[in-house]
């Protein structure tokens, strides 16, 4: 018998030999076998992934492209024409439309219902809208309110407008710049802010502090070196329907906040979304202070590339010291808070982490891009969260959980 090796010549058999079915066979049983093997293996490992504690996907790819920032649309420069002076160094009442005119070093009070209040401009002049409804204010000018010697004392806010109790509030392509304090609404309803410039309200609050009041709709504004905060929302009066929306804002350079909630209580849903927040300290947006149910949705967003100390300090217009400085710079920031999700958000280039969760719960983490954060992408104390479809770009490091609860608890909800 001369066989020679399969594949260099044909079998030549000198002697005819009796095959087995089993080795006439033998390659393509083997063949079956493997493919049953492979397949037997593939569905145990599905029914383990669904069936697990541990998230569906922490990391789902290192090179897949992020989403670049929402592309906004600024407003138009807002420009008055020559308006007539009404008023100088005393007060003044407004309780009928205002059309045209200029007010410094005043402070004003307005009252009533259906005012209008348009190409104004008060210089050195605060603004105060209490009991009122319908109040519409349209390209108007608030700067460099300053001094506030002559506020009653029952006005506490030291700001250049002030809202309490009053609802319906209008503000459309305004300017508010300069001022130790920009806008402080309070116990008020139906607040929309749309087409405005919030720059350089430096002081106690920063552009917008709002408190106890919805609903609340601020939109399509710029937001430029405001010292704390550019926009404050605080749900103090346990309003378990209250409601704002935050979205299509550009917010640059708010020194220690671009969007800060605190107090946040509401079985009602909050949207934060398609804002574009960079530079600063600090935190791009903070959710803290027991918002517990908070039932806030953050989507969308593109939210980090800290600015450094010594850039910041030639734009700031006066001297607030170096202690900002040394601010954590974090994209976003969960602390004592429960019930928010995180979809769609680039978090990149926070000198510390994209995104800081503490003592917070049911929080969920989805299909959100962490690029190049400097110490960890997603750092977590004693929190319970779920991390789904994500994607890590260059990150100093990835995931850090400490004082974690129970492996079966982390994570689920």
């Amino acid at each position: 018998m001369d066989i020679l090796y399969e594949g260099l010549e044909p079998h030549r058999f000198t002697v005819q030999e009796e095959i087995s079915p089993l080795k006439k066979h033998k390659r393509k049983i083997v063949y079956l076998l493997v493919v049953i093997l492979v397949l037997t293996a593939s569905s145990l490992l599905l029914y383990l992934k669904m069936t697990s504690s541990e998230p569906a996907s922490i990391i789902t790819s290192q090179s897949q492209s992020y989403d670049s920032p929402p592309k906004l649309t600024p407003p138009k420069p807002v420009t008055l024409p020559f308006p007539q002076s009404v008023c100088s160094g005393s007060t003044f009442q407004v309780t009928s439309n205002l059309q045209n005119a200029r007010l410094e070093n005043c402070v004003v009070f307005v009252k009533g219902n259906d005012i209008i209040i348009s190409t104004v401009e008060f210089i050195n002049s605060p603004v105060v809208v209490e009991n009122s409804s319908r109040i519409t204010f349209k390209d108007v000018i608030f700067s460099r309110s300053l001094d506030f010697l002559l506020l009653p004392k029952k006005v506490t806010k030291e700001v250049a407008v002030f809202f309490v109790n009053s609802n319906e509030i209008h503000l459309d392509h305004v300017l508010m710049s300069d001022n130790r304090n920009g806008l402080f609404i309070e116990g008020s309803s139906g607040i929309e802010i749309q087409n405005s410039f919030f720059e350089r309200n430096i002081g106690d609050f920063g552009a917008i502090h709002i408190e106890s009041s919805s609903p609340i709709r601020i939109h399509d504004n710029v937001f430029r070196v405001n010292y704390p905060v550019g926009m404050y929302f605080s749900n103090k009066s346990g309003n378990k329907q209250a409601t704002f929306e935050v979205f299509k804002n550009s917010l640059v350079n708010s020194i220690l906040y671009g969007v800060l909630i605190e107090d946040w209580k509401s079985n009602s849903i909050s949207k934060v979304f398609n804002n574009v927040i960079l530079g600063g300290r600090g935190s791009g947006m903070a959710v803290q202070f027991d918002s517990s149910p908070a039932n806030i949705e953050i989507l969308n967003n593109y939210i980090g590339k800290k600015t450094s100390c010594e850039v910041l300090t030639t734009v700031l217009p006066l001297n607030l010291g170096n202690g900002w400085c040394f601010a954590k710079s974090d994209g976003i920031k969960l602390e004592n808070t429960q019930k928010v999700t995180l979809r769609g958000n680039v978090l990149i280039e926070n000198e510390r982490h994209g995104l800081d969760l503490r003592e917070s719960k049911e929080i969920d983490v989805t299909r959100n891009s962490f690029v190049k954060n400097g110490t960890y992408a997603i750092f977590a104390a004693s929190s319970y969260f779920q991390s789904t479809n994500n994607t890590f770009h260059a990150n100093t490091s990835m995931v850090h959980e400490q004082d974690e609860p129970a492996p079966e608890a982390m994570r689920v909800f």
